[in-house]
């Protein structure tokens, strides 16, 4: 992975992870650098299987690799071994909707 002398990646693996930690887990953007390890950000179990099922929706591959001492930078990596078969930067589930009026229901 490159990265340019902001510190910048030039990676779209990178932005991958960057985009599904905030998107799926609600992470930080400012608390991400490719040197963060997952665990750094406090990701619980539950978190880590939400942030690599998302990455597996994402890719179309597995994400087996990522674990909580994985940092972002190895994950990009991790997605750029096994290629990408679809990168889609939308979470695949739409948000949920408000519940409407109860209609219909008289007592």
């Amino acid at each position: 992975m490159a990265v340019t002398e902001h510190g910048n990646t030039e990676h779209s693996g990178y932005e991958l992870v960057r985009t599904t930690l905030v998107q799926a887990v609600g992470a930080d953007p400012a608390a991400l650098t490719p040197r963060t390890a997952l665990g750094d950000l406090r990701l619980d179990s539950l978190a880590l299987v939400e942030l690599a099922l998302a990455l597996e929706d994402r890719t179309g591959k597995p994400m087996t690799g990522v674990t909580e001492h994985s940092t972002l930078a190895e994950v990009a990596e991790l997605i750029d071994a096994v290629g990408i078969d679809a990168v889609d930067t939308e979470p695949s589930v739409p948000p949920a909707r408000a519940p409407g009026p109860v209609v219909g229901i008289v007592r």
